[in-house]
C-alpha cells in the first residue's frame, strides 16, 4: 500500500481511509492573526494564505547524501541539516538534490526523480504486475537509501516577536514516517510534543515545531530542512527469516515499531512499498499564535435528550514563552448549521502557565433546553448529516481587553446508538 497521493490513473492504488469524529480546520488568517495555512504546493511565491503579503513557500526540494553508507550519522545529520537550512546554502556535492512533492514519500519523489527508469521498460506503469518488485526493496538496500531531505524556504508573515502583538510561528507537520529531524534557520528544533531523549518517531503523530524568532531576518524568510528515515524495523517481504506462513506485513519484523502501517511491508496479495512509506507523506502547515498556543482541540457528548444536550470541551494551552508565565483563557462557542449560538462556556478563572508548560482546559456547555430541539447526526442514507460548528479562542493579556492569542474550529455531530430485539430472530440488533 502506497501513501503517494500522485499515482498514474492506470496503476493498482490502495486508499487510506481515516474515520474522524469531527474534522479540525483552521481559518487562514490576515496577516497579523493567529491562525494556521498549508504551505505543501509546489508553486514558487505561493501566498500562505491567499492575502497579499501574508507570506510565501518556495518549491520543496528532495536532498539525499551522495555517501549512502553515512548518511544517518548523528555527526553527519546535524551537519547537513545545519548547512540545508540556512538560506546561503547551495548544492554541493555532498547531496544529491531534485525537485519534489509534499505530500509525498521518499519512494514517489526518487520516482518522479527518475532514479528507477532503468529497472522498468519505457511506457510501463510501475505498479502493474509485478514490476513493483523490480524496485530496490529496503530489505536489501538498508535504510540509508531511502533516508532524505525535504528543503524549503518560507516567508513568514508579521509582525514578528514575543511581546503583545506580535506572532510566534510553528511548522507542522501532519504526517511523517518514521523517524523525523527539524532543522529551522542553522538550529535543530524540538517538537513541542515530544518526550525528553524519545524524539519523533511513529507514522500516525502530529508534530508541532516551533521557529526561532532569532533565526528570522527582517524579511522573515527562514530555510527549513526535515529529514526523514525508514522505520528502525523495516522487516523483509520476502519472509526469509521466518519458517512458518507469512505475507500478512511480511515476516513481521516491521511489528516491533512504533504504530506503523504494517500493510507496508505487504499484505496478501498487496506487493511491499519498497520504502515502507517513508517521508512526508500528509499535509504541512505554518501555525501562528501569540504568546500561548491552543492544541488539540476537543468534544465529547456527555449526556443526550431530545430536547438538551451536555458536551465536555477541552483543549491544550502551550506557553511558547521562554522566560516569563503567562495566564490564559479558553472561550468555546457552539453554533448550529446556521450560525446561531447555542452554547458558550470560559474558563472559570485564568489559567497560569510557566515557560514551556503545557496544560490541558477542560469546561462544559449545555445546548438546548425546553422548546429548543436537538438535531441528531445521521449516516448517510439514514438522514440528515447534521453538524453543529465549535470555535476554540485562546485568550491572554490585559483581563479588561483579551487579546485572541490562538484560535481553532471544528465540527461537532450529536448521534444516538441503542439496540432492540429483532422479533423475528429473536437476536439482538
Amino acid at each position: 500500500l502506497s501513501l503517494d497521493n500522485a499515482m498514474p490513473a492506470s496503476g493498482l492504488r490502495a486508499a487510506l481511509a481515516l474515520v474522524l469524529c469531527g474534522s479540525l480546520s483552521g481559518a487562514a488568517p490576515g496577516a497579523g492573526e493567529p491562525g494556521e495555512v498549508f504551505i505543501d504546493d509546489l508553486r514558487s511565491g505561493w501566498p500562505l494564505d491567499g492575502a497579499e503579503g501574508a507570506g510565501v513557500a518556495e518549491a520543496w526540494l528532495g536532498c539525499q547524501v551522495s555517501a549512502v553508507s553515512s548518511s544517518t550519522a548523528a555527526a553527519r545529520l546535524a551537519e547537513l541539516g545545519t548547512a540545508l537550512s540556512r538560506l546561503s546554502w547551495t548544492p554541493d556535492e555532498r547531496v544529491s538534490c531534485f525537485q519534489a512533492r509534499v505530500p509525498g514519500t521518499v519512494f514517489s519523489n526518487l520516482l518522479r526523480a527518475g532514479r528507477f527508469s532503468e529497472l522498468v521498460p519505457a511506457g510501463e506503469d510501475i505498479f502493474v504486475d509485478d514490476n513493483l518488485a523490480k524496485v530496490p526493496d529496503i530489505s536489501v538496500t538498508g535504510r540509508d537509501y531511502y533516508a532524505m531531505w525535504y528543503r524549503t524556504v518560507l516567508t513568514l508573515p508579521g509582525p514578528r516577536g514575543q511581546g503583545s502583538g506580535g506572532l510566534n510561528h510553528l511548522l507542522r507537520l501532519r504526517g511523517t514516517n518514521y523517524r523525523v529531524e527539524v532543522y529551522i534557520g542553522g538550529l535543530r528544533v524540538r517538537a513541542l510534543e515530544e518526550d525528553e531523549g524519545m524524539g519523533v518517531p511513529g507514522m500516525f503523530h502530529r508534530w508541532t515545531f516551533p521557529i526561532p524568532q532569532e533565526v528570522l531576518g527582517p524579511d522573515g524568510r527562514v530555510a527549513v530542512a526535515v529529514h526523514t528515515s525508514p522505520p528502525d524495523f523495516p522487516g523483509s517481504a520476502n519472509c526469509t527469516s521466518v519458517p512458518g506462513p507469512c505475507g500478512q506485513g511480511g515476516d513481521h519484523e516491521i511489528a516491533k515499531n512504533a504504530a506503523v502501517m504494517q500493510a507496508s511491508a505487504g499484505w496478501d496479495w498487496v506487493q511491499a512499498t519498497p520504502d515502507r512509506n517513508t517521508g512526508i507523506w500528509d499535509r504541512v502547515s505554518v501555525v501562528t499564535a501569540g504568546a500561548a498556543l491552543l492544541t488539540d482541540p476537543f468534544l465529547r457528548t456527555l449526556a443526550l435528550g431530545k430536547e438538551q444536550a451536555v458536551v465536555l470541551a477541552s483543549g491544550t494551552a502551550v506557553n511558547l514563552q521562554r522566560h516569563r508565565t503567562v495566564a490564559v483563557v479558553l472561550r468555546v462557542v457552539l453554533r448550529d448549521a446556521r450560525g446561531r449560538v447555542v452554547a458558550t462556556a470560559e474558563s472559570s478563572e485564568p489559567v497560569v502557565l510557566e515557560p514551556g508548560e503545557r496544560r490541558e482546559i477542560e469546561m462544559e456547555l449545555t445546548v438546548g433546553g425546553e422548546g429548543e430541539e436537538i438535531h441528531l447526526w445521521w449516516p448517510h442514507t439514514h438522514g440528515a448529516s447534521y453538524l453543529y460548528k465549535a470555535s476554540f479562542d485562546l485568550l491572554g493579556g490585559a483581563r479588561d481587553a483579551p487579546e485572541r492569542w490562538s484560535s481553532a474550529t471544528m465540527q461537532h455531530g450529536f448521534r444516538k446508538l441503542s439496540t432492540w430485539v429483532d422479533p423475528t430472530t429473536q437476536g439482538r440488533a
